[in-house]
């Protein structure tokens, strides 16, 4: 099979339609006047793609704020509520001791009305004891 022939595609020549230099002259007018009003248009396409491009970026500048704002509240807040857990932890830690301490002082509350009524049964006892002794010796306990 012979290779392809590529196609050359070359600038055709233009045929001179018989216009006159006056009439090429107005041509070219009219392509310039129309150039112009499409760059005029473009320019203004790209002034207002900048202008929402500007605002597009202090929208975003303002969302970035706010979300920096809110990582700074929310590391106040965690801060804060671990500060508080922390002192409940502590308040509840000695609410146990005291109450612990506290049955802890009934126990011994207990033991001391315990031990004293003893005591005073052990006491009366012996006083009763020390009296008969001293009246078979003839002495009167109540003018020791």
């Amino acid at each position: 099979m012979p290779p392809k022939q590529k196609l050359r595609r070359g600038k055709k020549k233009k045929k001179d339609d018989g216009l006159n230099i006056e009439e090429k002259y107005k041509k070219t007018l009219k392509e310039i006047d129309m150039l112009k009003i499409r760059l005029v248009s473009h320019h203004e396409v790209t002034r207002r793609a900048k202008e929402a491009s500007d605002i597009w970026k202090v929208k975003m500048r303002s969302a970035e704020d706010d979300i920096e704002e809110e990582k700074k509240t929310k590391l106040e807040l965690t801060s804060d509520m671990a500060r508080q857990y922390k002192t409940m932890q502590m308040e509840m830690a000695l609410k146990i001791h005291s109450l612990e301490s506290t049955e802890s002082l009934d126990d011994l509350s207990e033991m001391v009305d315990t031990s004293r009524a003893r005591w005073e049964k052990q006491a009366s006892l012996l006083e009763s004891e020390n009296r008969q002794a001293l009246m078979e010796f003839g002495l009167n306990p109540g003018e020791l």
